[in-house]
């Protein structure tokens, strides 16, 4: 078989791979029914396989994270490429996706139409992504021939404008950017001189995390940052880069192929189409952008899995990597993005391996992970950690548990990544403040007000302030442990009727805040296509035979631990409900609103004291039950909700 079939024919796919290690894990469970924990641990034959399986993830992850860049570091040396710049001052377009940018759309047309290049060259293309705020406005009160406004009335993705934008450039170079990143004054020149050398397709600058009020959280990102930086420079100077830095990159016009419009990385899609037609994607270190570090973890979690998600889009299909114009980019392609996409995989067997290994090193292997994990719970718990012995053990876990995250949200929640006419971004922003509240439901008309709070004692709200750190472990570690069983859910799903397995749908969480749940789908395709939004009775017609299961042991409800993950949900809490109840119920039950001053829970004192909600008696009780948690809320509760909810679900006892 020649390479040019390789590029034909599908070889080897991820999806292959984690359908393979997900047949592997059910197998091994079912195997292992019968045999106790300790019958395993005297059994000669698993303490080694445990062994080696310790070892060969203990090999994986030293290989990825160490022993790549390395090797990397080793091949740069000594088959490193130089590039061949020149003063040179093509004309360049710059193309911006912005969407609801009001706040920064004006001071980053400043920036760049003070940028040092002869303006003669210099056009600037923006396109306002169904903005409901006065972004294109804003943009098209410059009265200036070189900017040139799109505004498009419905959200497209920013993929979608990208390719809506580049055919009306003139420029021979394409430069791409975002709203909030401010360009130094010479990016611009030291990215076009690198396109003096002809076997240059794209060039990626470089972002600069500033963090002048770093805790431990921005300053873990910002070591991350760095790392990664450094991988991209020696992967640059042995031949290409693997994408580009979204804030700054250029690209020869006639390269330019538009990717698909549910694209998820526009960086990645498109300097990849340079490497494929034979071009080298270099990084160019004094192209600078500017961008203030979050100080938030979570915003930064949630950028990761945005990007992991893309990695496993773009990545999918290893055979493309293996034309004649890409063979030479494979190693870096499986060293830097597959074996990153399986090392929470790898620290999951990791852990499990050590703790049923008999021998010493397996205890001493489990003792540094136990040390390691502590250290990244102090980087998670202290705010003002300085010292990266605490936030650089932080940051890892967070990119790892970001990525174990996109692992199911592409291969179980694909249906929800893209919007049917592209990919629809979430911006990072702070979270709402308590108390009176105006939000916007989308599609929902009119902004909801809510007012009023729940007393609550000093105790109960210092337990609500640390429970979102039991809230995280406890999710990853259900996850873990319910991986095989979801497993088992979403083929029965999918064995008896076509249509996604996971259902999503919008809920109504802290402070009035919209946010996606996600649930194991229960009910027929399209269930309330005749009805509208309508609760849900105890024998439901829309129900199939394995929804009727799923929710009377409440297996259904599994998929929201990927919300506990992402933030939008507690393990333990009220019930979030949908924008249209919640509009109708907080007219008609007093106090209902103030169920929103927490976040909603998977389970919740409401649930297991309650049955499904029929009549509006049913919510009005289950109120009174929420309110009260909140005013009570301590461990020793959560507690006794869990093992009442473990009854339950063993029980198939009135489902919620």
């Amino acid at each position: 078989m020649t390479l040019k079939d390789l590029n034909k024919k599908p070889f080897i796919r991820l999806r292959h791979v984690a359908l393979a290690a997900l047949v592997v894990a059910v197998i091994a469970t079912i195997s292992s029914f019968g045999l106790t924990y300790q019958d395993l641990r005297t059994i000669e034959w698993f303490s080694l396989a445990c062994e080696l399986v310790m070892w060969g993830c203990l090999a994986l992850l030293a290989y990825t994270y160490i022993g790549y860049p390395i090797v990397l570091t080793v091949l740069a040396r000594f088959l490193g490429r130089r590039v061949e710049k020149g003063g040179i001052t093509p004309s360049v377009s710059v193309l911006l996706a912005a969407y609801n940018e009001e706040a920064v759309i004006q001071s980053k047309i400043e920036n760049l139409l003070s940028l040092n290049y002869p303006s003669e060259f210099l056009e600037i293309l923006i396109g306002s992504d169904g903005s409901d705020d006065q972004t294109a406005e804003i943009a098209r009160a410059y009265n200036d021939p070189r900017i040139r406004v799109l505004d498009f009335k419905e959200r497209r993705g920013k993929t979608s404008v990208l390719n809506r934008l580049a055919p009306l450039a003139k420029g021979k170079i394409l430069i791409f950017t975002d709203a909030s990143e401010r360009f130094d004054t010479q990016a611009v020149r030291r990215l076009v001189e690198n396109f003096a050398d002809p076997k240059v397709g794209a060039v990626s600058g470089q972002l600069m995390m500033t963090d002048s009020e770093a805790n431990g959280s921005s300053r873990g990102v910002s070591t991350y940052w760095k790392y990664e930086k450094k991988l991209r420079e020696l992967e640059s100077r042995l031949h290409s880069m693997l994408g580009a830095t979204g804030a700054i990159y250029a690209m020869r016009r006639e390269l330019y192929e538009p990717p698909p419009n549910n694209t998820i990385l526009d960086d990645v899609a498109i300097p990849l189409g340079a490497v494929q037609r034979g071009y080298r994607v270099v990084f160019e270190a004094e192209a600078l952008a500017y961008e203030r570090a979050t100080d938030k973890g979570s915003d930064e979690f949630k950028r990761k899995v945005r990007t992991l998600t893309g990695n496993y889009q773009e990545y999918f299909h290893l055979e493309k990597f293996l034309s004649p114009n890409t063979i030479h980019v494979f190693f870096q392609v499986f060293s830097h993005k597959i074996l990153r996409l399986l090392a929470p995989l790898a620290m999951i067997a990791m852990m499990t391996a050590s703790f049923l290994a008999t021998s010493p090193m397996a205890t001493a292997v489990l003792s540094a992970q136990i040390v390691f994990y502590c250290l990244a719970f102090l980087g998670l718990v202290i705010p003002r950690g300085k010292a990266r012995l605490f936030s650089v053990p932080y940051m890892f876990c967070l990119m790892n548990t970001a990525a174990l995250m996109a692992f199911f949200r592409y291969f179980f929640l694909r249906s929800g990544i893209v919007d049917g006419r592209g990919v629809l971004w979430e911006k990072t922003k702070e979270n709402l403040g308590r108390g009176s509240v105006g939000f916007d439901l989308q599609g929902g008309g009119d902004a909801l007000q809510l007012a009023g709070s729940v007393a609550i004692s000093e105790r109960v709200a210092f337990y609500l302030k640390v429970k979102p750190v039991m809230d995280f472990a406890l999710a990853t570690a259900s996850l873990t442990v319910a991986a095989p069983a979801m497993a088992f859910v979403a083929l029965a799903i999918r064995l008896e009727s076509r249509g996604p397995v996971v259902y999503r749908q919008q809920r109504v969480g802290r402070d009035g805040k919209p946010f996606t749940i996600y649930k194991f789908r229960s009910m027929v395709v399209n269930a309330e296509k005749n009805t509208g939004a309508v609760w849900a009775t105890r024998h439901d017609p829309r129900v199939t035979h394995v929804g009727r299961f799923i929710r009377e042991t409440h297996l259904d409800e599994l998929p929201q631990l990927l919300n506990v993950l992402r933030g939008d949900m507690s393990m333990i809490g009220p019930r979030p409900e949908r924008p249209e109840f919640v509009r109708n119920l907080s007219q008609q039950i007093e106090g209902y609103n103030r169920r929103l001053s927490v976040k909603p829970g998977i389970t919740g004192l409401a649930q297991v004291h309650h049955k499904y909600d029929e009549t509006l008696q049913d919510v009005r009780g289950k109120v009174k039950h929420d309110l009260r948690y909140i005013e009570t809320a301590c461990l020793k509760t959560d507690v006794k909700i869990l093992l009442l909810t473990a009854k339950k679900m063993i029980g198939r006892q009135n489902p919620n």
